[in-house]
């Protein structure tokens, strides 16, 4: 609106102008060699504004004819530049997709367009770590800290190199000299508070975290915890050399982060130490309200030295009553509790953790309770087997890894302030335990031979006690009453052939599978009354061979049957079962003894003069002689060429 206003004012005032012109008489001579020409005043004024156009008409095209080769040069360096730009951004993004290809493409383009610029230099840099070149990168970020403009990325990209490579040195080095060129930089300020913590070295670290929250470079909540752990650490470190420096720094620790068990154990350890045993307690007692932990509990019972057991079970009831829902306080009012032979103070303490959150803690607390009250070895063996299944309890973790105790710093990545107090992430869940109240009870009584506990133990476990001495099953049952009814039969030299070769081959499958069925180990009494019948008219043709042998015989493990008079609370032991389907069954020894002599296991074989074997292993009618003979005990006691 103001441009059209004005426009509007400049054709007003040359209209006027014009108007005046024409109005007002006179003329314009302009004199050429002699020759007078004379034009009026408003013909002249046109002609000199033309005149006036036309010598800025021509004055603009000389300049532009003259300028118009640096007018293309510029031309050609802005294409470059924008050229040069584009490859910049293409590589950028090829290094973030990770193509190589493209990234040194696009270095090269804007290596060659834009060779000075910033961000060209670290496209080279970058291309090279993606190649894996790391001395061609360390090379280019070592040109960019000699420009201003990039000293601090390459000093950075030094540092990444240096971590990578292990050289902790350096590292350290360059973070100290990126710190004092940006101190507001975050990454170098972290850096080196890192390597100071990971040194040891914590005084440097307070001045770098102090100078950190003062740049503003670190939030002041993260500055506030951090420094508190540097605290802790520090005391720690000086716990025993200058216990006076310690204690100031666990109790700066302890007023700036409250919930950090390690200063306040260590603060009331030192103030307890140097007999401020009240102001020990205050400190524990309010780290304690806001973080139940164990070692609170140690540091709180012990704070008095000279303390009687008694008076440290009243401690831990102090402590309970603080948190009453808290497992760390039931656990150490039932260890106070058995130090002083307080047993069923103890088994009330444990019983809600076992009985709800049964932890590896509390199950190895009742192994302890079992054996300190009762000295009863198997119920405690009973509690620790279900300690190895139980859920683990919170400990120590930094980054997956478990540690013994607290540290200032994660000892696989370094972080500050990385442990903290938790169950393991890798730890799975286990088993659900379901624990009756009624286990929990003490025991009764001990046994004089002690025996009980194994009892308790297998209840405890869930399992049933060792069973007596098992039956005699049916099968075994009819073949003790054949072999009681069944008259001893004597064997044919040929029939004794035939029926060892059976005897080996059943005693091999024996061995092999260890087991026999009831229909190849027994035989009814009708098949051996028959058997014998038949063996007694073959008898009378062929010499009996006077070994006491059946038909067929087959050792198998099994139980001993329980005869009267036998004690039933003795081990069993393997028992031979002999019979064959065609076969009579084996005769009780009390009538085997009675119908025919006994063979000696250990009298070997039959000597040469035997009426019916040959001194060469042959008997008189050119048959082999018996390969063996089965024992009652153990099955085949050895076979004899």
């Amino acid at each position: 609106m103001f441009r059209l206003l004005v426009l509007l004012a400049i054709l007003f005032a040359a209209a006027l102008g014009f108007a005046w012109l024409k109005r007002t008489p006179g003329d314009v001579a302009l004199t050429i060699n002699d020759t007078a020409y004379v034009i009026d005043l408003t013909t002249a004024t046109v002609a000199l504004i033309v005149l006036v156009l036309i010598g800025i008409a021509v004055i603009g095209l000389v300049r532009v004819i003259l300028r118009a080769p640096w007018r293309m040069a510029r031309g050609m360096r802005h294409r470059k530049h924008e050229t040069g730009r584009v490859a910049l951004s293409n590589g950028l993004l090829a290094i973030a997709a990770g193509d190589v290809r493209a990234a040194e493409r696009s270095a090269q383009d804007a290596a060659r367009r834009l060779p000075d610029q910033p961000l060209t230099k670290l496209l080279r840099a970058q291309t090279a770590q993606l190649k894996g070149d790391r001395a061609a990168a360390r090379e280019i970020f070592r040109e960019m800290t000699d420009d201003p403009a990039t000293r601090v990325a390459g000093l950075r990209g030094l540092y990444i190199e240096a971590e990578r490579d292990g050289e902790r040195l350096a590292a350290h080095q360059i973070a100290e000299r990126a710190r004092a060129e940006a101190p507001s930089a975050p990454w170098a300020a972290r850096a080196l508070l890192r390597h100071q913590t990971a040194a040891a070295d914590w005084d440097g670290a307070l001045a770098t975290l102090s100078g950190g929250t003062d740049g503003r470079v670190i939030d002041k909540r993260t500055a506030r915890r951090q420094r508190a752990v540097i605290l802790t650490a520090k005391a720690l470190a000086k716990e025993d050399g200058e216990p006076d420096v310690a204690r100031q720094a666990a109790l700066e620790a302890h007023s700036l982060a409250q919930d950090l068990v390690p200063a306040a154990v260590v603060a009331g350890r030192l103030l307890a130490r140097q007999g401020d045993v009240r102001r020990a307690t205050r400190v524990l007692e309010a780290t304690w309200k806001v973080m139940p932990h164990p070692d609170i509990t140690e540091a709180y019972l012990h704070a008095r030295s000279g303390d009687s057991a008694g008076d440290r079970l009243k401690r831990a009831e102090a402590l309970h009553r603080m948190r009453p829902h808290a497992d760390d306080g039931r656990r150490a009012v039932a260890q106070a509790a058995m130090d002083a032979r307080d047993f069923a103070r103890a088994r009330e303490a444990l019983t809600p953790l076992v009985t709800t959150r049964p932890t590896q803690r509390a199950l190895m607390l009742m192994a302890a309770l079992e054996e300190a009250e009762s000295g009863d070895s198997g119920r405690a063996r009973g509690w620790q087997a279900r300690a190895v299944y139980a859920p683990r309890d919170p400990a120590w973790t930094a980054d997956g890894m478990v540690l013994e105790e607290w540290a200032p710093i994660s000892p696989t990545t370094g972080v500050l302030d990385a442990v903290e107090w938790k169950v393991p992430v890798a730890e799975l869940e286990g088993p659900k335990l379901e624990i009756d109240a009624a286990e929990l009870a003490p025991p009764a009584g001990i046994e004089s031979d002690g025996r009980t506990g194994e009892a308790d133990a297998a209840i405890a476990m869930n399992v049933a006690p060792p069973a007596g001495p098992a039956e005699p099953k049916e099968a075994e049952t009819s073949i003790i009453e054949a072999k009681a009814e069944a008259p001893p039969v004597p064997v044919t030299i040929d029939e004794a052939k035939t029926d060892a070769s059976a005897a080996d081959t059943a005693a091999d499958k024996t061995d092999e599978s260890g087991e026999v069925s009831e229909a190849e180990g027994a035989a009814p009494a009708e098949s051996a009354d028959e058997a014998a019948s038949e063996d007694e008219t073959k008898g009378e043709q062929e010499p009996a061979v006077g070994l006491g042998l059946t038909k067929v015989g087959v050792a198998v493990a099994r139980e001993r049957p329980v005869r009267p008079g036998d004690d039933r609370s003795a081990e069993p032991e393997e028992a031979t079962i002999v019979a064959a389907p065609d076969a009579p069954p084996p005769i009780p020894d009390g009538e085997a003894e009675a119908a025919e002599p006994k063979l000696d296991r250990a009298a070997g074989p039959p000597p040469p003069d035997d009426p019916g074997v040959g001194g060469d292993g042959e008997d008189g009618d050119g048959g082999r002689a018996l390969p063996g003979f089965l024992s009652r005990e153990g099955g085949s006691a050895g076979r004899h060429a």
